[in-house]
């Protein structure tokens, strides 16, 4: 993203066009190492539920941990990752899919496991409360969509891989509550941190909405934040209207909150049949 964004920097011509064409077709490429590392987990994950003989795995467990690590993959591993950045309704839902899917669907597929026996996860239990994670991670994923906060983050590699991470593994313990079997959440409480995740998460959708209604693409934060988070279509030619105008923005905070709800809905369903 580094690399785009010096790209964008200067007046958009052919060449320019040309130079970003060929950039992106560079970028359409599977991720092997991440591949490796991700099929190593499930063969991992196949084998204990093999030989466990503490915890009882139903069979659509198996494919809710295989298809959230394979979402996992086609999101930030496949040439869908470069994608996601040509407008901010790909982008929202990358990252939707990323934050708001993927960890419950692995945390199903887990949901069985006596973690009491496992002390480091107690000790790392005692310091990540679900409560404090959820509203961290609330707190960086409305940051991140600041204009001011991305600029920096998209300057440096480093730390918009550590950031983007540490948001992926507090999403794994803010949705711990809802989608693990055994915990000290009970029907009620999963309720109301239900309704207290969505209303955290909702500012950073709120966003998006309420920019589009305010000129929309013009408007001088949005057009602050597009110059970070995604590659304007125009430039590629790539995506036709409505990408890349207020409507797509509207769109990209309906989704957004979709998801999100569709997460806890789905999970919630999937956590009664255990």
């Amino acid at each position: 993203m580094l690399i785009l964004h010096r790209l964008l920097s200067n007046e958009q011509s052919k060449e320019d066009s040309s130079l970003l064409r060929a950039y992106l077709a560079t970028q359409m490429s599977w991720n092997i190492p991440l591949f490796i590392v991700l099929s190593l987990l499930v063969v991992s994950y196949l084998f204990f539920v093999k030989t466990d003989q503490t915890s009882i795995f139903e069979p659509f467990q198996k494919i809710l941990f295989i298809s959230g690590i394979t979402l996992l993959y086609l999101m930030i591993g496949s040439p869908l990752l470069s994608l996601s950045y040509l407008s901010f309704s790909l982008h929202m839902v990358q990252m939707s899919i990323v934050f708001f899917i993927v960890p419950p669907l692995i945390l199903l597929g887990i949901a069985n496991i006596p973690f009491a026996k496992y002390k480091l996860l107690l000790r790392l239990k005692t310091v990540f409360r679900p409560k404090l994670a959820l509203i961290m991670f609330a707190t960086l994923f409305l940051l991140y969509h600041l204009p001011f906060m991305l600029s920096f983050i998209s300057q440096h590699d480093f730390i918009q891989k550590l950031y983007l991470s540490t948001l992926f593994i507090l999403a794994f313990i803010m949705w711990s509550p809802i989608a693990l079997k055994r915990n000290e959440f009970s029907y009620n409480k999963k309720r109301q941190y239900s309704k207290l995740s969505s209303l955290l998460i909702m500012p950073a959708c709120l966003i998006f909405i309420v920019s589009a209604l305010l000129q929309g693409i013009d408007n001088p934060f949005m057009s602050n934040l597009a110059a970070h988070l995604c590659l304007p279509s125009e430039s590629l030619q790539i995506l036709p209207s409505p990408f890349n105008t207020k409507y797509d923005q509207m769109i990209s905070g309906v989704l957004m909150i979709s998801i999100h709800q569709l997460g806890i809905v789905t999970t919630k369903k999937f956590n009664d049949r255990l």
